[in-house]
């Protein structure tokens, strides 16, 4: 539709996806999609179990993160390409987030 002025004048329909704040029981997987390393941000600094699955479920990794910064990293340059998933847990929570290694 042209207006007065010679311009045209459209609307166009805009979706925003709401940004969640992360809660107490969870983590941050960066970058994502991955290459040589992948960082994992817990929100609160503590004693949290990683474990390292494949895309069938298989367990191919753990490590045992006790940290103040809340952040922690892997050596993933040992591992082949594709989908993977993440799970981080402690007494009081257990998730599980997938990332891709490039």
């Amino acid at each position: 539709m042209k207006s007065s002025h010679g311009m045209f004048n459209q609307v166009f329909p805009v979706a925003v996806e709401e940004i969640k704040k992360p809660t107490k029981n969870d983590f941050i997987i960066y970058p994502n999609p991955a290459k040589g390393k992948v960082n994992i941000r817990v929100v609160e600094p503590g004693e949290y179990r990683i474990v390292l699955r494949d895309i069938n479920g298989r367990e191919i990794a753990t490590k045992n993160m006790s940290t103040s910064s809340a952040i922690c990293s892997i050596n993933i340059t040992s591992f082949a390409s594709g989908f993977y998933m993440l799970t981080v847990s402690n007494n009081d929570f257990t998730s599980t987030k997938k990332f891709i290694i490039k």
